[in-house]
């Protein structure tokens, strides 16, 4: 019969030590971040009136009116009439001191675009830019 001494034996669970892998997640997780592009799709199809003007600042523009061709109206992609629009902006004090992008397709008649500046100016709307696309150079 073999004896052990206690001291001779330990009592060591086997573990699998998890720094590594969580480092390699880690890893991972930073390189899907960098390598993703993030596109901002408008599901709309607007077709752009077109400008030899430069572009703004580039400040950025949180918030959205988009005008189809038919005058359709719609805020933040989703349709709304006029009126629904002005009520909208006047439930939104903070509004004015945002910037506000206006994008009429080019065929749009014009009397649909003054409507929403009506809208705008009622509501002390005074910051609001109107989207162009840029025509290329010859």
């Amino acid at each position: 019969m073999i004896k052990f001494d206690e001291q001779s034996v330990s009592e060591e669970v086997p573990s699998i030590d998890l720094t590594p892998l969580i480092d390699v997640v880690f890893l991972l997780l930073i390189f899907f971040m960098v390598s993703t592009t993030f596109i901002k799709h408008n599901p709309l199809q607007i077709d752009l009136p077109k400008t030899s003007m430069q572009k703004g600042t580039g400040e950025s523009v949180p918030l959205v009116i988009s005008i189809d061709e038919k005058s359709q109206i719609y805020w933040r992609s989703k349709p709304i009439t006029a009126q629904e629009l002005e009520t909208t902006i006047k439930n939104m004090p903070s509004l004015t001191e945002k910037q506000l992008l206006i994008e009429a397709d080019k065929a749009t008649p014009h009397g649909i675009v003054v409507k929403i500046f009506d809208i705008l100016q009622r509501n002390k709307v005074t910051k609001f830019s109107i989207a162009t696309e840029r025509t290329s150079k010859r």
